[in-house]
């Protein structure tokens, strides 16, 4: 028996595909549908524009191993690289990675004219983020932890033992590392650093004795430098998800990069990357969601298709009204409404009543 929860579900996505629809096959110039939080989304906005382009521009920071980072040659690498990458793959253009800072961040998510599309590379979904800006699906588990030199390691077992006059601790400017350290270590030495890729060295040299970092940032370092250690990586200050930044206003491009997120966490592909950088996978990789990941992802699919037919009911729209004809013709719109249902369905699950016209049961 169908459960009460997979008919609403069903119920919305109908509506809001035969609507889709309706809107196309009278020429409407924008597919307007709604995101979660009730906001329009157009799919001819900011999508279209970088469709037109050819290419999204990607704001990151560089200098965040093994998330982020541009080498000397300009290229970049890394596990958020090879996400936006994955973006870019599905709205079908190239990708241009754009340079900012963590303290300018925001700032370059806001500016006007726009210096890129989104930003990605490590950033932390929060509530004062999402105030002013739009913020992805989480893919990425975050927490706050420290890196110190391996001879110390058993110095540094709280949060107590580093806020403590005579511990130097080292963090990057404008960011959540400099604003965690404000906000904790009241008693400690605060030293900020404007390079961040530089900072575990330091440490290891000795010119500081604690960074604060992130889970996604401490192993790395630790694998590729015998002199540190991360002694609280198993027991971060704080959790956190990261995510993709991006402006308001852009919906579309929204939708598609949760789209992207949820694709990943489908088929897997999530997980292989987490398992190519040496991260910890903290989503739910049971059957049951990963059938539901399909399902959403379907879902998101079927969308895109219908605003692809859009644009082509559109010109078809322009022509019947150059040439005198009626824009809405019943005949065609049942027609529309009967493909929408898989003879597939009805008929496998005739015999099922659901005390409605519509199919017995779909999903």
């Amino acid at each position: 028996m169908i459960t009460m929860h997979k008919k609403i579900k069903f119920s919305v996505s109908f509506f809001l595909i035969a609507q889709i629809i309706f809107l196309c096959s009278c020429g409407t110039r924008h597919l307007v549908a709604k995101s979660q939080q009730g906001t329009a989304i157009t799919f001819n906005g900011k999508v279209a524009e970088i469709v037109e382009r050819g290419t999204i521009l990607i704001g990151t920071t560089g200098d965040y191993r093994p998330l982020s980072f541009r080498e000397a040659d300009g290229t970049y690498w890394g596990f958020d690289i090879e996400v936006a990458k994955e973006i870019a793959k599905r709205i079908g253009v190239g990708v241009e990675f754009k340079n900012t800072s963590w303290s300018t961040l925001t700032a370059d998510v806001l500016a006007e004219p726009q210096k890129f599309d989104f930003a990605i590379g490590g950033i932390t979904i929060t509530d004062a983020r999402r105030e002013k800006m739009l913020m992805s699906d989480g893919y990425l588990a975050n927490g706050k932890t420290i890196l110190c030199r391996a001879s110390e390691a058993d110095r540094y077992k709280s949060l107590a033992d580093i806020d403590k006059p005579e511990v130097r601790v080292m963090v990057n400017p404008g960011g959540l590392n400099e604003k965690f350290a404000n906000e904790n270590l009241t008693h400690a030495i605060i030293i900020v650093y404007p390079k961040n890729e530089e900072i575990p060295s330091l440490i290891a040299k000795g010119e500081a004795d604690v960074m604060i970092t992130e889970i996604t940032e401490a192993p790395y370092y630790v694998q590729t430098d015998t002199r540190l250690a991360a002694p609280l990586l198993n027991a971060p200050f704080n959790h956190g998800e990261i995510g993709v930044l991006m402006q308001k206003g852009q919906e579309d491009l929204l939708q598609m990069v949760n789209a992207t997120i949820r694709q990943m966490k489908a088929d897997g592909s999530l997980w292989k990357l987490h398992e190519k950088y040496g991260l910890v996978y903290a989503f739910s990789t049971d059957t049951l969601s990963m059938l539901r990941n399909q399902i959403d992802e379907i879902d998101s699919q079927l969308v895109d298709l219908l605003a692809k037919r859009m644009r082509i009911s559109r010109e078809i729209g322009q022509y019947k009204k150059q040439h005198g004809m009626s824009i809405v013709q019943s005949k065609q719109g049942n027609r529309l409404l009967s493909m929408v249902l898989p003879r597939r369905c009805t008929q496998e699950y005739q015999g099922e009543q659901s005390g409605s016209s519509f199919p017995k049961r779909l999903s």
